[in-house]
């Protein structure tokens, strides 16, 4: 749990804080290593 009602909402309101989908942040985070 997150604190979220469905995946699709967490989804949008991270793109809107982030500027990137959930996946593309994680993709670009494992290429920092």
């Amino acid at each position: 749990q997150v604190g979220f009602r469905s995946l699709s909402h967490f989804a949008k309101v991270f793109k809107q804080q982030y500027g990137q989908t959930p996946s593309e942040f994680a993709a670009t985070r494992a290429n920092d290593d």
